[in-house]
């Protein structure tokens, strides 16, 4: 993948939690695609529905020896997750990077996942041993 780019292939994707509606699924999808190809890349993506919500799947390959290609990708990913936010969505994963900006994105009654989880987090693992900070979860004390 991204020989025609020649250099060094790489990839990365952003997935979206989408609602099931196809109008609103594409019309997220088009700002996504939109905004990948603003960045200089090429749009590989599609939309998986399911009965209770859609996945909006987009692939960006690159040229993982070009410091351009690299700096691009890392500012294109927290401009998805802005756009996805403000249609009232959010990642289903991320690059590390992002996990604390992603779980920030689920805001439902008043962020009561970032609330809850670290809670739970903080009394099985009062130390932070397994993981600190992946998916955005760190114990009740906060994190550096």
């Amino acid at each position: 993948m991204g020989a025609w780019r020649s250099g060094t292939p790489a990839h990365s994707d952003f997935s979206a939690i989408l609602p099931p509606d196809g109008a609103k699924a594409n019309r997220v999808m088009a700002r996504i695609a939109g905004q990948i190809e603003s960045a200089g890349f090429d749009f590989a993506g599609c939309v998986t529905r399911f009965p209770r919500h859609a996945l909006g799947l987009a692939l960006v390959s690159f040229d993982k020896g070009l410091e351009t290609d690299r700096a691009a990708v890392g500012a294109l990913f927290p401009a998805l997750l802005a756009t996805v936010s403000a249609e009232g969505t959010a990642p289903c994963r991320s690059r590390t990077v992002l996990m604390d900006r992603v779980a920030d994105a689920y805001s439902a009654r008043n962020s009561a996942q970032r609330r809850v989880v670290p809670a739970i987090k903080g009394a099985l693992d009062p130390a932070a041993i397994l993981s600190p900070g992946k998916q955005g979860i760190w114990p009740s004390d906060p994190h550096p």
